[in-house]
């Protein structure tokens, strides 16, 4: 389901609300809600939006555990968050060229939202990826 807006005085069409990232955080705080799940689902949608840009770990036998660690790049970050026995910790690397050159500790929060700005941001460069993120997290 994409978020309309409707013209004002009612008369037109509704037109897609560009999917920002208020939209994104929403989704995510709705995720959230389930925390059980909240990690394996955030991971499962990124990698079906962004396969070649998402790695994710499983731990437990033969990595079909739960999901230990996701990783996506987006420009020139990466968003990184490990789970370990209910404890989250979540981080954002800044590269260049390929090679980190800065590493930050951010708080679950700050990186839900870093990450719906940055996914916001590819939305709006390409509609390959906006209708990718669409159908994983609408």
């Amino acid at each position: 389901m994409v978020p309309v807006s409707v013209t004002p005085g009612g008369s037109g069409p509704a037109v897609p609300e560009p999917l920002g990232a208020e939209v994104l955080a929403r989704v995510f705080s709705a995720l959230a809600a389930d925390s059980a799940g909240f990690v394996d689902g955030l991971a499962a949608r990124l990698a079906a939006a962004l396969p070649g840009r998402t790695r994710v770990d499983h731990g437990g036998l033969l990595g079909r555990g739960p999901v230990r660690r996701i990783a996506v790049d987006l420009g020139d970050q990466r968003f990184e968050l490990h789970h370990d026995r209910g404890r989250l910790e979540t981080r954002v690397a800044t590269a260049v060229r390929g090679v980190v050159i800065r590493t930050e500790d951010v708080p679950v929060d700050g990186w839900l939202a870093g990450l719906a700005r940055a996914l916001s941001a590819e939305a709006d460069a390409s509609q390959a990826v906006r209708a990718a993120l669409e159908t994983a997290f609408l």
